[in-house]
């Protein structure tokens, strides 16, 4: 039951996006709770509205995943809605734009993709000039490659992993993409906020290669949710390589996996708040919350600090400082820790009728 609630969950984080072009869908959810009935009623057709699984767009089957009117997908919020799309039957719309999305990287940009493609099949312009001036969260990589392997065990294609431009994907991400940003164990603490930077103008220099997926603040050079992204990743990378029969290689990248974990717990641990921070400096003590990203990516073993971080996601202090797209991870995390009651507050607050940005 806790992974259809699951499934119900991102189905409604699939539906915070975007629209035209309905398709339809065999999935069905009945319950007691007339509240979640409401909720899952509302976020299936709100979710296909934007589907175009059948298309004759250049990009191929797409879903819109973006902000409204862009005509495009974005890598966070296909790695995020990807499983609900799933259990809509999007199928083809999945593995065409996570294939693009693995295609796009790219030395010229050190590794980093597009952070949206449109309908056209190329880079959105809304965030994308040239390889020197383009809008870009480092998590992106991670993320991506989370949600390419996710879907992979969803589906049992393995198109996902066996394809050139897949097993391309998840070797540059773990080897020169790391490199390139400096997101090694013995470097990441030091890392400059923004590197690469070739350009003294532009319209996104100071976006190219943001560390982490909080853009509204520049006061930290290390996002907590960079470090939750790459540990999964190589926990990912450990599981390919049983796939591949790289019984040695899958040892290594599980040993990176570890070693991020344990930046996270000397570095992020805030004593006194008892949750973990978000942010990191060089030139102030941890700051925010990185409890959700921890969480969502599987990064606390089960623990008094664990607790601790659910806690403070369930508090009233946490949850006004936060926006919907935070929001929309909520109910999912909280299903998966056992918190049901916390996973049907969040639904019924991002499907009520008059919730900001529902659309």
């Amino acid at each position: 039951m806790r992974i259809l609630f699951s499934v119900l969950a991102v189905c409604i984080a699939t539906a915070q996006a975007h629209q035209t072009a309905a398709s339809s869908t065999t999935l069905r959810f009945t319950s007691s709770n007339p509240s979640l009935e409401k909720s899952f009623a509302w976020a299936v057709p709100q979710a296909l509205a934007y589907s175009h699984n059948i298309t004759s767009d250049a990009a191929g089957p797409w879903y819109e995943a973006a902000l409204p009117g862009r005509d495009a997908f974005c890598m966070r919020d296909v790695s995020h809605q990807a499983r609900g799309a799933a259990a809509l039957g999007l199928d083809a719309a999945n593995f065409n734009m996570l294939s693009r999305f693995a295609m796009a990287i790219a030395p010229e940009r050190d590794w980093a993709g597009y952070w949206e493609i449109d309908k056209d099949g190329k880079a959105s312009n809304a965030d994308y000039v040239d390889d020197e001036d383009f809008w870009y969260n480092l998590p992106a990589n991670f993320d991506v490659l989370d949600a390419i392997v996710r879907m992979w065990v969803w589906t049992g294609d393995n198109r996902y992993v066996d394809r050139p431009e897949m097993k391309r994907y998840f070797q540059k991400t773990a080897n020169e993409y790391v490199a390139a940003w400096n997101l090694q164990t013995d470097k990441v603490l030091q890392r400059d906020r923004i590197m690469h930077r070739r350009k003294t103008q532009g319209k996104f220099i100071d976006a190219r290669g943001i560390p982490s997926y909080t853009e509204g603040r520049k006061d930290f050079n290390l996002g907590i949710d960079l470090l939750a992204a790459k540990y999964r990743a190589f926990v990912d990378l450990g599981l390919l390589a049983i796939h591949y029969e790289q019984k040695q290689q899958g040892e290594a990248y599980r040993q990176i996996a570890e070693e991020t974990r344990r930046v996270i717990d000397e570095r992020a641990w805030l004593q006194d708040g008892k949750h973990y921070a978000g942010f990191l400096s060089s030139e102030s003590k941890p700051k925010g919350s990185g409890d959700m990203f921890l969480l969502y990516f599987g990064v606390l073993k089960a623990s008094e600090k664990r607790e601790g971080a659910l806690r403070y996601l369930g508090s009233q202090e946490y949850l006004n400082s936060i926006g919907i797209e935070e929001e929309s991870y909520l109910p999912d995390v909280f299903f998966r820790y056992g918190l049901v009651d916390a996973a049907y507050d969040r639904i019924a607050d991002l499907t009520r009728d008059n919730k900001e940005r529902r659309d």
